[in-house]
């Protein structure tokens, strides 16, 4: 069912994040933030709630708000990297990959994958660029995202052309180029466009890189797009200042040098801004300007101080971001661990993915129970750290044992230890793997050696204690599971088939595996199964018997056919 004032948030969020992109493309920062931020006010407190849909169902209330939100975060990331505000940026983006994986949204993720590498670009760590560069481009090619390749293949050839190696970079450029141009991507065209010519400029190859700047510079004027068009102009400047270039033409290099320090001025991009200064200073002082040379050059280093100061104050925040960012991904990934191993993994991460209330139904599992015979007055004779250590032994051999056959252990209470086939995750042999288990557990109950360590105390009461022996109860049927707790989590079962199966553990003998008739049926039929044929198990029965709270039952004990039971 529809929440129809949950679609009308949905509905101005999409206006909200169009008028984001206008604005952004405009160069209207402040504006794009506002829009963006406002989608935030609208989406992120029903971005937790329970009752709009499954998240990675398409068209759902519940995908589409984390789709907005993951959108939302991407246009936020591109908005602080324009501003040059690094640190904010890569946390958008880190917000947006984490809302993009929840909803199984690859397209999105390689987005943001690709502005964390634009980030680490423009901090010249350009290893970490192509790290991200290249996850990016993976998902891209294996989701068959031409564009998105297409702005991998050229974020790729920006970092070779930081690095001074222009052959590659013009190989990465020219197929980014291409793909574009295919798509009918005009933004990114514009963009390759002047990047292509800047490579070709310092290969001193000025026909072709005017050329391309040109080219550049009409599109993005027919698009509206002042960044490139600030860049393009600029660079056609310094193209036609060169004096060793054949179409060296001095008006014009100071007609496009201007015009593109006015734009640059007026969009504030500073560090562009400097440099802008410096090509200036230098044009007019080989023109014998000496006093509007001058000029520029206190500018440039003006400006030029003012950034690098800038800049080391966004590497040093940016470095302690970092550490933060470690420190909390070290702290999930504890919790991550923690929870693992106290819960069954895929319950524990639904509970890391905000799933708030867990309750399932099993129709068919298989339920153990292991008790130890005559606990209480072996407890009443054993010391208190001699009493715990031995638990321990008993019960992690019966941990390594469930692991082997992909039992999950519920719990123990006391001396008394549950596990379970079938649950959280479904198993068709379920009943099988619960009999192989119940098996070798009893042997290596049967078979346990026990050394207390000598810094635990004397063990003169071992010879009072006398043979440890446990009871096993088997039982077939349905159950419940869920999550009990709101910080000490706990995954526990409910139900006939956990009573029944603690009633054959409780009505069993030492050293025997207790079952019921139901649990003999299951393991039968799914061993007439050849893929899940059971060799060596037998059943004996064991005759009808009052069972407390179930009345009269058939039952059997569980042993090797061999006899080696």
């Amino acid at each position: 069912m529809i929440d129809h004032n949950i679609q009308i948030k949905i509905d101005r969020s999409t206006e909200l994040l169009n008028e984001a992109r206008v604005d952004y493309e405009q160069s209207n920062y402040d504006e794009a933030e506002r829009c963006a931020n406002e989608v935030l006010e609208l989406l992120e407190s029903e971005s937790e709630r329970d009752d709009l849909g499954d998240e990675r169902a398409k068209g759902s209330q519940k995908n589409l708000i984390i789709e907005l939100l993951a959108h939302t975060y991407n246009r936020l990331h591109t908005i602080f990297y324009s501003k040059s505000d690094y640190t904010l940026a890569l946390k958008q983006a880190e917000i947006g990959i984490a809302f993009s994986e929840r909803i199984r949204n690859f397209s999105r993720k390689s987005s943001l994958l690709t502005c964390i590498g634009n980030v680490y670009q423009h901090l010249s760590d350009t290893d970490r660029a192509l790290e991200y560069y290249h996850k990016s481009l993976i998902l891209d090619e294996e989701f068959g995202n031409k564009a998105g390749v297409a702005s991998n293949l050229g974020n790729i050839g920006n970092v070779y052309f930081n690095r001074t190696d222009y052959t590659r970079a013009l190989e990465y450029q020219y197929k980014a180029l291409a793909l574009d141009e295919e798509l009918g991507n005009q933004q990114a065209v514009a963009s390759w466009l002047t990047n292509i010519g800047s490579v070709h400029q310092k290969l001193s190859e000025y026909p072709l890189a005017l050329e391309f700047y040109s080219k550049a510079l009409a599109l993005a004027e027919n698009l509206g797009n002042k960044k490139i068009v600030a860049a393009s102009s600029a660079n056609l400047g310094v193209v036609y200042a060169e004096e060793d270039f054949d179409g060296y033409n001095a008006v014009k290099a100071e007609e496009y040098l201007l015009k593109g320090l006015a734009i640059i001025e007026d969009l504030g991009m500073r560090r562009i801004q400097y440099e802008q200064h410096r090509n200036i200073a230098e044009f007019y002082e080989k023109q014998k300007r000496w006093e509007e040379s001058a000029t520029h050059f206190k500018r440039y280093h003006i400006i030029e101080k003012e950034v690098n100061i800038e800049d080391t104050r966004k590497q040093v925040e940016q470095r302690e971001s970092e550490k933060q960012l470690a420190i909390e991904r070290a702290e999930a990934a504890t919790v991550k661990r923690i929870l693992h191993n106290t819960l069954p993994p895929i319950i524990a991460d639904r509970l890391i993915n905000n799933e708030t209330f867990i309750a399932d139904s099993y129709p068919n599992v298989s339920v153990l129970f292991m008790d130890l015979v005559n606990f209480t007055r072996i407890a009443a004779i054993i010391p208190p750290r001699h009493l715990i250590y031995l638990l321990n032994t008993i019960f992690s051999n019966a941990d390594a044992v469930m692991e082997k056959h992909g039992l999950e252990k519920i719990k123990t209470i006391g001396d008394a230890y549950m596990a379970v086939a079938g649950a959280p995750v479904h198993q068709d042999d379920h009943a099988q793997r619960a009999a192989l288990a119940a098996i070798d557990v009893m042997e290596a109950m049967n078979n346990l050696s026990v050394t207390i360590p000598q810094e635990l105390g004397e063990t003169s009461w071992t010879s009072q204690v006398g043979e440890i022996q446990v009871r096993i109860g088997l039982h077939s049927g349905e159950a419940i599971g869920g999550v009990i707790g709101d910080k000490k989590f706990t995954f526990d079962l409910w139900g006939d088939a956990v009573n029944t199966a603690a009633r054959m553990e409780s009505h069993g003998e030492a050293g025997k595996i207790h079952v019921s008739e139901e649990f003999r049926s299951a393991v039968v039929s799914t061993s007439a199964t050849p893929a899940m044929s059971t060799p060596h198990l037998e059943f004996i029965e064991r005759g009808e018997m009052e069972i407390k709270g179930k009345g009269k039952m058939k039952t059997y004990f569980l042993e090797r056919a061999d006899g080696n039971g």
